[in-house]
């Protein structure tokens, strides 16, 4: 029983540390991107993709984070984070990864007409 009780403590705690880590402050006007943005270094190896800039929350602001090279993964696609419309004014969507999916084939295509 008392490991019952531990478990569903456990599983309580964690449901509130993650709404608390997924938190969203919201602004009543959404930010510009600076003037100066960095530009694009050149691909320093084959493979990569470019993560544009985007916003990060620091201390409790919205503030602006260069774009950097990451190593591409063919089974993912990079969704761009964007600005959200809300209730009281304006939320950042982190960009995230998405699984790719396989196109239609012409033979597949043809079996749905």
């Amino acid at each position: 029983m008392r490991s019952i009780k531990n478990i569903i403590a456990a599983l309580l705690f964690s449901i509130i540390i993650a709404n608390v880590a997924n938190a969203q402050i919201v602004v009543k006007v959404k930010p510009q991107k600076p003037d100066i943005v960095n530009l694009r270094p050149v691909q320093i190896d084959k493979g990569m993709i470019w993560i544009d800039g985007n916003w990060v929350v620091k201390n409790n602001r919205y503030v602006w984070a260069n774009g950097y090279w990451v190593k591409a993964n063919p089974a993912l696609i990079r969704v761009n984070g964007y600005w959200k419309h809300v209730h009281g004014g304006w939320i950042w969507v982190e960009g995230h990864w998405k699984k790719q999916h396989a196109p239609y084939s012409k033979h597949r295509i043809n079996k749905m007409h």
